[in-house]
């Protein structure tokens, strides 16, 4: 009788089928757990490139603005300097009282 016998035990198989679908459901799970660990990274290396350029500009406007600054400080003096003397010697006002 066990020989030849087609019977199958219901629990076994159902056990079978049971095993087989976790195993699958895991493996799908391992699969979905990489892409968003692959989406994780990119993401974190986007972030970094987009935060290395608005410190890229920042700096450049910094520059920028400190050239602005230097540039009107030195127009400034240079204007002082290059203005003319007044006749007579000495200081607009001592030739005032003159």
């Amino acid at each position: 009788m066990l020989a030849g016998s087609d019977s199958t035990y219901p629990p076994a198989v159902l056990f079978a089928v049971g095993l087989l679908f976790v195993i699958l459901v895991l493996l799908h799970n391992s699969t979905v757990i990489s892409r968003l660990v692959d989406q994780s990274t990119t993401l974190a290396q986007r972030l970094a490139l987009l935060e290395s350029r608005i410190v890229e500009r920042e700096s450049r406007r910094s520059r920028s603005r400190r050239r602005c600054h230097l540039t009107s400080a030195v127009t400034g003096l240079l204007s002082r300097i290059a203005s003319p003397i007044p006749v007579g010697g000495g200081t607009p006002a001592a030739t005032a009282t003159r």
